[in-house]
């Protein structure tokens, strides 16, 4: 293999990982390595891990924020949070719409 197809193959695995920590890379491959020990990964392989790894292991918090968004849309909205609502969408949609001049 060429030195360019190489520098061009480690780049896209640098692009497509620089999101993640080095310790997780590192061991998302270990495990890529022990499940299939005779094919080699591309960095698709190895996003879905760190991916499922993330979502297992932050599940719990996840969970629980939603549950939190779905109570606080079943209560009652007070008075005055509803108009503080209002006036944050009004300025939020003001941004959004030209005046004529």
């Amino acid at each position: 293999m060429s030195q360019k197809k190489r520098d061009l193959i480690l780049m896209d695995w640098c692009d497509e990982l620089e999101d993640w920590p080095v310790e997780s890379v590192k061991a998302a491959l270990r495990q890529w390595r022990r499940d299939n020990p005779s094919k080699k990964p591309n960095p698709g392989h190895i996003l879905q891990l760190l991916n499922k790894a993330w979502g297992e292991r932050n599940a719990p918090a996840v969970r629980a924020a939603i549950e939190a968004q779905q109570r606080a849309r079943s209560e009652p909205m007070s008075r005055e949070r509803h108009q503080q609502v209002s006036a944050e969408m009004a300025e939020m949609l003001g941004q959004f719409i030209r005046r004529p001049t």
